[in-house]
Parts: C-alpha cells; structure tokens; sequence
C-alpha cells in the first residue's frame, strides 16, 4: 500500500464492518472534497475500473474512497443478502465516515447496481448535494436483469426464494425490495451536475436504462454511448476512455 493510501474500517447500519481505502493525494487541489466509488453488485473496491480510477483521480490530485459493499470483497456480510436498501446503508455509513475525516463535501462515482445505489442515496438526500455525479452502465430498473432469462427459470427461481447471477446465489428478496425503489423517480430529485456512460453492447443492463436516467434528471446533465462497450467495459481501449 502507498504512503497516500490508508485503509479503514466503516460499520454498517446492520453492524457489519465495510473495508475500504482513502487516498489522499499529497498535493490534493482540495483538502475538503473527496469522491467516493461505488462498485457494481458482484465486484468489489479491488475491481479492475475501481482501482484505475482511484489511481487517476490521485494523480489528478483529487482525494477518493473506495470500498466494499457488505458480502463483498474484505467486508463482513453474506453477499445472498444484498439489497439495493442495505447497500445505501451500506453507502451513507461510509459517506459518514468520510466526513468525519475531513471532507465535508462528496462527489459520487457508482456502477451498474452501485450507479444505482448513488442515484437513490443522492435523490433522497441521505448524500446531500454531491459535488457531481458519475455513472456507469446505470441500473433503472434491476427487475429487468430478468428479462435475459427464461421465464420458466425465473419462475423456478421465484417459487425457491433465491436467483442465480454469473453463479452467485441470492435470495429474491433483493427484487422485493428493488420493487419499493423509484430510481428514476430519486433522479428526478438530484441537483448535481451528473454523467453517465453505458457501452452500446450492454447486454445485462440495456443503454435505454441509462437514457431513461438521463431524461428524468433536471439538472446540467450529459450521457455517452461507448460503441462496441459491454457491461463491465472489459476491453482496454473502453476502459481507458471511460477512465
């Protein structure tokens, strides 16, 4: 780990403990902003994008915290009993934490379900008045991951109580609780400048998600289409340009 890097321990609204790590760049062009990275549902703070954009934003001289939802990475928690509910727990402790170190002003980087995340935690003012926002691959409506699937194993899914994602086993409950969510509704409400980002070639999250986003905003807003970029902008020349 890097002099400029520092690692922490956030404890949830559910008492679990979120790891993550602040860098702090020492010729910061501010001392009271810091951005804050949100990663996407399976990923973790350690993720490819996650660490090359904490290491451009140190260059760039810009404080930033990246970290893991809990049931990812190094955090405490069962990855089955994620929700988009206790991940903005998850997100509000941290954001807490960080302005208790110093930064009372926050800027918002979030992915796929963590684009999500950012959306509704800004938008319902639990992160007041971010400096700007920026998401990638953004999530409108998670109940759509499931048009990709066969009916009839969401329908198995559904009657068991729990789904399948890239192997991973969660319980259904996380789109019981997506279906109390308004995401676009919580954009509706967000007064920071924001941008999105989706590949053309999304086929887990379709870029019309995005879009839909992007159209309920009411603020200085701009999106862009990576042609070719899948979800996770695995190919380096997409990865470099979202960076």
């Amino acid at each position: 780990m890097k002099p400029s890097e520092q690692s922490l321990s956030v404890l949830s609204p559910a008492g679990e403990a979120l790891r993550a790590v602040i860098h702090r760049p020492a010729s910061a062009r501010r001392r009271d902003h810091c951005v804050i990275l949100c990663h996407g549902m399976l990923s973790s703070k350690d993720g490819t994008k996650q660490v090359a954009l904490s290491a451009a934003l140190e260059s760039l001289g810009v404080a930033c915290l990246r970290f893991d939802f809990s049931g990812c990475g190094e955090s405490e928690g069962g990855i089955e009993d994620t929700t988009i509910s206790r991940r903005i727990g998850d997100l509000t402790a941290v954001a807490g934490e960080a302005r208790r170190r110093g930064f009372p002003f926050i800027s918002l980087v979030g992915s796929s379900l963590g684009a999500a995340v950012s959306i509704l935690a800004a938008g319902g003012g639990l992160i007041p008045a971010p400096i700007c926002i920026v998401l990638f691959a953004a999530v409108s409506r998670p109940a759509k991951i499931l048009e990709g699937f066969p009916p009839e194993q969401v329908a198995r899914w559904k009657a068991s109580g729990r789904f399948e994602l890239d192997g991973v086993s969660l319980r259904w409950g996380f789109f019981d609780d997506a279906s109390r969510l308004d995401i676009p509704g919580a954009a509706k409400s967000i007064r920071s400048p924001t941008l999105l980002i989706h590949g053309s070639a999304d086929a887990l999250v379709h870029p019309s998600s995005s879009m839909e986003i992007h159209d309920a905003l009411d603020t200085p807003r701009e999106i862009v289409i990576l042609d070719g970029a899948d979800h996770a902008f695995t190919q380096a020349a997409h990865q470099a340009r979202l960076v």
